[in-house]
């Protein structure tokens, strides 16, 4: 659903970043790729004003979309691992319109014990979702949506996918790609559709 959203998803694992330059270079890169743009040039020492004015350029080329930084194991950046100035940044890119981002951030429950905490400086103003096992109705959503008008399913085949993953979403998803796939290869192969 996100190209209804003009939302252009870039996904940040923060366990697997080293610092601020390593976050914004990554993020930045993803960026440019997903524009089909030259990787942009940011200074080592201090790499926020290049940042900053990289996003700043896009806006033109964007027209109405917006990136949507996926920032998974988010409980790092309160930290402080990814230094002191990254949370501030972070905040100044949710708050202010000029900046064509939107945050998800995704972690453990410690994300939401910060939002609890008055001095927190990123998660104070943040909305919080807590993301967890689907119904049965919901998991069959996930399976037939994405096929819908290329796959008809079984109801009882959509009761065994929710009994073998008990709506876990990973699971689910995971479910669904392999679903897909086997059909692919059976119809690509000159296969009946059935």
């Amino acid at each position: 659903g996100l190209p209804d959203t003009q939302l252009l998803p870039i996904l940040v694992n923060i366990q697997g970043i080293q610092g601020d330059y390593d976050f914004l270079n990554s993020s930045a890169r993803e960026m440019a790729a997903h524009l089909k743009l030259p990787r942009p040039a940011l200074d080592r020492a201090n790499p926020y004003p290049d940042f900053k004015d990289f996003l700043l350029d896009l806006k033109p080329q964007l027209a109405r979309q917006r990136f949507l930084l996926m920032l998974d194991e988010a409980d790092l950046i309160p930290q402080r691992q990814l230094g002191d100035s990254l949370p501030g940044f972070l905040r100044a890119l949710m708050q202010e319109p000029e900046y064509p981002t939107l945050l998800l951030f995704c972690g453990t429950h410690a994300l939401k014990q910060m939002s609890l905490e008055y001095s927190s400086i990123l998660f104070n103003t943040a909305q919080f979702r807590t993301v967890s096992y689907m119904s049965a109705a919901e998991s069959a959503e996930v399976l037939t949506k994405p096929a819908r008008n290329i796959l008809e399913f079984d109801p009882a085949a959509l009761d065994d996918a929710y009994r073998l993953t008990r709506g876990q979403p990973l699971l689910l998803q995971s479910l669904g790609a392999t679903l897909i796939n086997h059909f692919d290869a059976i119809v690509l192969n000159g296969g009946e559709r059935s």
